[in-house]
């Protein structure tokens, strides 16, 4: 290498999921349990669930601690407050994308995940309400 260092960013896979919020980190993440479903055919049927964290996929929050930071937790609380009032055992989508990105020179490759969520009493996106909000600014994807 010439020292200059290249992002890849490798393709998405796009994973759609029933899921539940447990917990708001700051404004742009939140903890998540998504439910997996798969019909194997037969009438044989697995369902399971995992737990994990979750940044929004194209915005950006001020931090926990930083001026907008705790408007913008409070939002995110909330709109997902109203998610809950609908009394759905798993009220939210979530669209995930997880991108492997490495830095060429380096060995080590690191990915997180990435989602659009969806509130399912009324379609909202959480990502666009806090833009509209005031709460987050737009992010653009590399690539």
């Amino acid at each position: 290498m010439s020292g200059e260092e290249r992002l890849w960013i490798y393709p998405a896979r796009v994973v759609p999921y029933r899921s539940r919020e447990t917990g708001v980190v700051d404004g742009d993440t939140i903890n998540v349990c998504l439910q997996f479903k798969h019909d194997f055919g037969f009438g044989f049927l697995i369902e399971t669930s995992l737990t994990g964290r979750l940044r929004l996929l194209g915005v950006n929050c001020p931090e926990t601690g930083t001026p907008g930071g705790a408007e913008a937790t409070l939002f995110t609380e909330g709109w997902i407050g109203e998610a809950l009032s609908a009394g759905l055992d798993w009220p939210l989508s979530i669209e995930t994308r997880k991108l492997a990105l490495a830095v060429v020179h380096e060995v080590d490759h690191f990915g997180r995940y990435l989602g659009v969520v969806t509130r399912l009493l009324d379609g909202r996106d959480l990502a666009t309400d806090l833009v509209s909000s005031g709460n987050a600014i737009p992010m653009p994807l590399r690539g």
